[in-house]
């Protein structure tokens, strides 16, 4: 195992765990960047050995990274702009302020 993928996989971990713990959105969205670093840092060493196939899981991983940070904001937008709060649990409610 690579330094690069040891790294990889604590962001990784690290970015999982910020999902589990927190209930506000802001700190969801981070730590999904956190794990999508995580997941870059985690294919370095595959693009030193082939790097056509990195080029494939580096446009897969923009392309979720960039669906899910907007999918996330929009959300954020959504519920701040009705609740004026980035709680999960003022989602769950089903009340609109």
């Amino acid at each position: 195992m690579t330094v690069a993928t040891a790294v990889g996989l604590v962001l990784i971990l690290l970015g999982l765990y910020g999902i589990a713990v927190t209930r506000n959105l802001v700190r969801i969205l981070i730590s999904l960047e956190l794990a999508t670093v995580g997941a870059f840092a985690a294919l370095a060493p595959v693009a030193v050995k082939d790097p056509a196939s990195a080029l494939y899981g580096v446009l897969f991983l923009v392309m979720a990274s960039v669906s899910e940070a907007a999918i996330l904001a929009a959300l954020i937008y959504r519920n701040y702009s009705l609740t004026k709060d980035t709680d999960v649990s003022s989602i769950t409610s089903g009340r609109e302020v």
